[in-house]
């Protein structure tokens, strides 16, 4: 009992280590605010970040089923999600962003203690386990040797820990609300199908169903990769045991039955609401595969000797362990264009094997040999996770973030959203106009709307262009956002662009108004022809100083008329 106690001490010291440590990118981010902004509490990957905020604030307005605020298409909701049901009822009491990130923290420990309990299930020595522990929750892979994240690499031509942090414990814990939780469960219902291998007790399969099934509720495509994780660790049990095993096929078959009514109700979401299917249809596919494997870092050879070792030994707790990895793999390469998200957690039972490893080649050194491998190993792993959180913070200052969505609006900025908010309806559409600097954070992206997912997160209404996945025909939208805000474009053409998409709103970002597209420098950017890039509508005094002597701006252009003013933000209602 005692020492229980003590362990369990250790993995809370751990949890509490974990949350702290993945806390403080957004304690330095909300002390460095500038004069003038707010903090959005928000950091990587902002556009999703904004999706989650975005059910929060659906149900903080008595929403129980998901809508996707980021089309303005008919959508037929079906979908709720429990997890977010619960950080919504949350936010209506303490706020969107807080809730956030309580359901991030409220994730970490979870995961923390879910991986914990995976280590004991593999490691009989406490030692052991709290290595694995600790190598698990700060491993990373050889992103760092290749500079970290290029946007000019893109998505398949860099490894996967500089991106996709889905796969790293540490960035899930830094990131995101859904994902920490979502992993857990992950974990949870692995470690208990390799608990049921083994005792062939009921009760560790319906643990290791009910967290599938709860799973599938929150984080739907996951299902996938426990599923085939199940299928690839009773395939090695029954090659070590030399015979098919029929009552443990039953248990997992037993399992995948009460594991089957929430996945199967977003599969039927998916047949009723074509949002929702475009949406699942995102192209998100698995890069070549030795950007995979390097993206996996020191763990993967380490593992490897563990393996070898395991299958000499018949170790068969550790040939679970690279049966769960093997399926993760397999999960990575099914015939989706959703893939690559299906890696989610992979790096958990490779980390672990890692720590097999190395405690085999140390047991065969002497001295202080054993620490110095031990501690190289994990200096190894812990360089990419470093430089992801590093990198996110040198943007700070530019106020731009992993995407050309900002971290910091100002004032005025957050004063137009909640006047949004205030005064629309959750089914009004806004408009948003084109960022004239976003190619300035996000190079390569110009005029793309940094407001427009802050619409659905913050004023809790309907954006037309909203998001590059969840916004169904999003590149023809920002086509014709841009077309709408061009001083060439006829009244007509906008009249019919406002018209054919029932926008309510108007939002326009000042600086349009302070001229054509600029580079660092300030000089305009220009055609080949040497005219003016792009040449924006002025409906404001703008921004610059310069601009004060200007010709008087439209009062209420194209029939619209103006309901919010002020020196960032001017917003505009829909009249006729």
């Amino acid at each position: 009992m005692v020492q229980r106690l003590k362990q369990h001490s250790f993995t809370a010291g751990i949890a509490g280590a974990l949350m702290l440590l993945s806390s403080l990118p957004y304690i330095v981010a909300a002390a460095s605010t500038p004069n003038g902004h707010v903090y959005t509490w928000m950091l990587h990957n902002i556009d999703d970040s904004a999706v989650y905020l975005s059910w929060m604030k659906q149900v903080a307005q008595g929403q129980f089923f998901q809508e996707n605020r980021f089309c303005i298409e008919p959508q037929k909701s079906v979908l709720f999600n429990i997890w977010f049901l619960i950080l919504g009822v949350l936010s209506k009491v303490i706020g969107g962003p807080l809730a956030y990130h309580v359901g991030r923290l409220v994730g970490v420990g979870g995961l923390v203690f879910a991986i914990a309990r995976l280590a004991q299930s593999i490691f009989k020595d406490t030692k052991h386990q709290r290595l694995a522990l600790l190598f698990t929750c700060l491993a990373s892979g050889f992103g760092y040797l290749f500079g970290g994240f290029s946007a000019a690499r893109g998505f398949m031509g860099q490894p996967i820990d500089l991106f996709q942090p889905e796969i790293s414990v540490f960035q899930v814990s830094v990131y995101s609300p859904l994902f920490a939780p979502a992993l857990a469960l992950i974990v949870v219902a692995v470690t208990s199908w390799i608990n049921a291998e083994s005792s062939l007790l009921t009760k560790d399969a319906i643990v290791a169903g009910g967290a599938t099934a709860l799973l599938g509720n929150i984080h739907s495509y996951d299902v996938l990769h426990v599923a085939l994780t199940v299928i690839c660790i009773r395939v090695t049990s029954d090659l070590t045991q030399k015979r098919f095993n029929v009552h443990a096929w039953l248990l997992a078959m037993g399992a995948g039955v009460l594991a089957l009514p929430t996945t199967a109700w977003v599969f039927y979401a998916t047949r009723v609401d074509p949002l929702f299917a475009a949406r699942a249809d995102t192209d998100t596919r698995t890069a070549a595969f030795h950007w995979v494997l390097i993206g996996f870092g020191i763990a993967l050879p380490l593992a490897i000797v563990a393996v070898i070792n395991a299958i000499k030994e018949r170790d068969v707790p550790k040939l679970y362990l690279a049966a769960w990895f093997v399926g993760a793999l397999l999960s990575s390469q099914l015939p989706f264009a959703f893939q690559r998200k299906m890696l989610m957690g992979s790096q958990i039972p490779l980390s672990v094997l890692a720590i097999a490893g190395l405690i085999q080649i140390a047991a065969k050194l002497k001295g202080d040999f054993p620490k110095i491998l031990i501690g190289t190993a994990v200096l190894m792993a812990l360089p990419t996770n470093v430089l992801w959180v590093q990198d996110a913070m040198s943007k700070l200052p530019a106020n731009a973030g992993s995407t050309q969505m900002r971290p910091y609006l100002t004032v005025n900025e957050e004063d137009a959203l909640q006047w949004l908010g205030s005064h629309g309806k959750a089914t009004d559409a806004v408009l948003v106009g084109p960022d004239p600097t976003s190619h300035l954070r996000f190079p390569g992206v110009a005029l793309m709307p940094h407001l427009s997912v802050y619409v659905p997160a913050i004023a809790g209404l309907t954006v037309f262009d909203g998001h590059w996945s969840e916004t169904m025909n999003y590149g023809a939208k920002i086509t014709s956002a841009v077309r709408f805000f061009d001083a060439s474009t006829s009244d007509e053409v906008r009249r019919e662009i406002l018209t054919q998409n029932r926008i309510r709103f108007v939002l326009y970002p000042n600086k349009l108004a302070d001229g054509p597209l600029a580079d660092g420098t300030g000089s305009a950017l220009l055609k080949s022809d040497g005219s003016p890039q792009y040449i924006p509508v002025r409906w404001s005094n703008g921004t610059l100083a310069s601009q004060a002597a200007s010709p008087a701006y439209q009062e209420n252009p194209v029939g619209m008329k103006r309901v919010f003013s002020s020196r960032d933000v001017e917003i505009f209602e829909v009249v006729n």
